[in-house]
């Protein structure tokens, strides 16, 4: 989700641009599934240095997918960039289904 602050003309290029972080993003943590790992871990594994994508566009990515239930963000505290502590994140369990019991 791209948080259009700048009332940009150029929105629907940012928008899908943040939609393509996201789902890269995404797809990082599902071939990972039980992985905790932190922004800037994420950061370094998903995007090159030559795409110039900052860590927060990273950050940005990893609220946007906890809101949609696919990540989910832990108490575990990870070494990030520079020596500080970071959040830990890891893909959300599947949701579960509910059952009717008037059926």
């Amino acid at each position: 989700m791209y948080y259009d602050t700048t009332k940009s003309d150029e929105r629907l290029t940012y928008e899908n641009k943040a939609l393509r972080q996201d789902m890269r993003i995404e797809l990082f943590f599902k071939q990972r599934p039980e992985a905790s790992v932190g922004a800037s871990e994420v950061w370094q594994a998903v995007f090159n240095r030559l795409e110039h994508v900052p860590i927060t566009s990273v950050r940005r990515s990893l609220n946007t997918l906890a809101a949609q239930g696919v990540v989910v963000k832990t108490s575990e505290k990870i070494d990030g960039a520079y020596g500080r502590p970071e959040y830990g994140w890891r893909l959300a369990p599947p949701a579960k289904k509910q059952t009717n019991l008037f059926n």
